[in-house]
């Protein structure tokens, strides 16, 4: 009899033929899920070069952190709508096709040659200023007015049928003077004044930039220039008036000067340059002045204010000692007239001009010298 030896596996090589079995014949693990967007669809899928179209972009695993790049131009105002959906406005690109591509937490989908972008034409309107003024903080102060080192408040009325006034470019300049702020409203300070008034004009220019085309119908940045202009008459009102004051007053006093010269700071619509004259002439009638003596002017500024003198109406008021020395034509007595002078001054033509003037007497042999 012959005794055959029996083959023995070992144990490990007979179970990992176990397990291969248990395992239907494969060593590879379960496959992970998939990661990252997927873009399926896009809709409409064309539009204008200039962009500005809204589409919406289906697909999977989007989020509120997406964004949008069309053919590499970002897209605007991307909206997460759902896991499967978003929105956007395109952005300005080159005609031709154009990938779509959503990127969430730095990965990308991409559906290939999903938009094209058309060639388009552009008719944007300029900017219009429908106003610009210059005005103070006193109340009734005139617009266009300003004494010397005050600030105004220049404001821009601006319309413009396609971009918003905020998204506009406001650029202010001025002749003197220097500006605070910016936008449709800003503060400008007039310059010190070191003579005369003078007339400074304020520009303002306004800039739209916005896409356009050229003559291929592809985008170009291009722009419109709007420019307005106002005018500010500046003055040192208190010196101003009174000199004008004090210059009538001198010119009252000498009886070489015409009477319708002397009242030639006097404004032509205020019934006091008629009576003035008037009384200048019935005065030289009467009256021989041989001296007088002024005394420094005193000036309040109130626009549309009242002056306390007889409650005349007024843009200033000014009063200031006068002192008259004469003769009395008829009886030949010389005599004294000592008191007050009282002034108005309106603001007309952009220049202060005299309006009512008065005497109060104080001490005199006459007094009639002036209403």
């Amino acid at each position: 009899m012959t005794v055959r030896a029996r083959r023995t596996w070992p144990a490990c090589a007979l179970g990992l033929q176990m397990l291969v079995a248990a395992c239907g014949g494969s060593s590879t693990g379960p496959t992970p899920p998939p990661t990252g967007p997927v873009v399926s669809s896009i809709t409409p899928a064309s539009g204008p070069s200039v962009g500005g179209t809204r589409v919406t972009i289906a697909g999977q695993r989007f989020d509120a952190t997406a964004t949008v790049a069309i053919g590499g131009a970002d897209a605007k105002n991307v909206t997460f709508v759902s896991a499967t959906q978003l929105t956007a406005v395109t952005g300005p690109r080159s005609t031709g096709p154009a990938d779509v591509a959503v990127t969430v937490a730095g990965e990308r989908g991409v559906l290939a040659n999903g938009f094209t972008y058309t060639s388009s034409s552009v008719t944007n309107a300029e900017p219009v200023v429908t106003s610009l003024t210059a005005v103070g903080s006193r109340p009734d102060e005139p617009a266009g007015f300003a004494d010397a080192n005050e600030e105004l408040t220049v404001t821009a009325v601006v319309t413009d049928a396609e971009t918003p006034v905020s998204d506009l470019t406001f650029q202010w300049s001025a002749d003197a003077g220097t500006f605070t702020g910016t936008g449709s409203s800003v503060t400008w300070k007039a310059p010190a004044l070191f003579g005369a008034p003078t007339i400074t004009k304020i520009t303002l220019t306004v800039i739209e930039r916005y896409t356009g085309t050229d003559a291929t119908g592809n985008p170009v940045s291009r722009e419109h220039r709007v420019s307005a202009v106002t005018s500010v008459s500046v003055h040192d009102s208190e010196k101003e008036i009174g000199d004008l004051a004090t210059a009538f007053l001198t010119d009252f006093s000498n009886s070489s000067i015409s009477p319708e010269a002397a009242v030639r700071y006097f404004y032509d619509g205020c019934s006091g340059k008629a009576a003035e004259l008037q009384d200048i002439k019935d005065n030289r009638a009467t009256y021989v002045i041989n001296s007088h003596k002024l005394g420094t002017p005193r000036v309040s500024v109130d626009f549309e204010g009242t002056c306390a003198f007889r409650a005349r109406k007024a843009d200033a008021c000014v009063s200031m000692s006068c002192e008259w020395h004469s003769t009395e034509i008829a009886s030949g007595d010389n005599g004294v007239a000592r008191g007050t002078c009282y002034l108005t001054s309106v603001y007309r033509d952009d220049k202060w001009q005299l309006c009512n003037s008065e005497f109060e007497g104080a001490t005199s042999f006459r007094t009639a010298f002036m209403r």
